[in-house]
């Protein structure tokens, strides 16, 4: 088992790197994962790559929404997972010293597999690339369902960024009417198509 793994850092606004960090220990009740893919999500990661308020000042950073992966070792305690399992999560990775808002711009993971950030194993014979974006798709969805809209009522989607996009197109979906806003108009163009 390698003892090493690397991840992007935002050491600072506006400054990325590529880091190696000593990997953790996989717990009892945890699997370690490897990444195949990671998603970025260019509105949120870029506004704390550039040290927006939305950063809260936490440099140095790992960014990352989302990741897709295979379990490559599993603890003691756990039952029901195995090596070569596919997986999707959105588990901060455990570094002293690194704020990791999302952490899934890391090349492991330490995963439970219960609870509320549990991990999702993929079905099998999946296209681990097909599910690389479902974390941020998991969001939009989390934010239109929560207020129970029913066919035939109205939201309001704020924001035609890829998460307000997501967010409409469900509502419309299920019969609710949508009006949507946005600062650019470009966004609101391609949500009028």
């Amino acid at each position: 088992m390698r003892n090493k793994m690397k991840a992007i850092v935002f050491e600072e606004p506006g400054k990325a790197v590529v880091k190696d960090f000593d990997l953790s220990k996989c717990g009892d009740d945890e699997v370690l994962t490897e990444t195949i893919y990671s998603f970025v999500s260019p509105g949120t990661e870029l506004r704390i790559f550039a040290g927006t308020k939305e950063s809260k000042g936490r440099f140095p950073v790992i960014p990352g929404y989302s990741w897709v992966g295979k379990v490559v070792e599993v603890g003691k305690d756990v039952k029901g997972w195995d090596k070569g399992d596919l997986v999707t999560g959105r588990t901060p990775v455990r570094i002293d010293g690194y704020a990791s808002l999302w952490g899934g711009q890391s090349s492991h993971h330490n995963c439970k597999v219960t609870g509320y950030d549990a991990l999702l194993k993929l079905p099998p014979g999946s296209d681990p690339w097909q599910y690389t974006p479902v974390e941020v798709a998991a969001i939009a969805w989390r934010g239109a369902t929560i207020a129970f809209p029913g066919r035939g009522e109205t939201a309001v989607v704020i924001g035609q960024g890829l998460v307000g996009i997501l967010a409409a197109r469900w509502l419309l979906w299920h019969g609710v009417k949508v009006i949507v806003c946005d600062m650019e108009e470009y966004r609101l163009e391609k949500s009028r198509k």
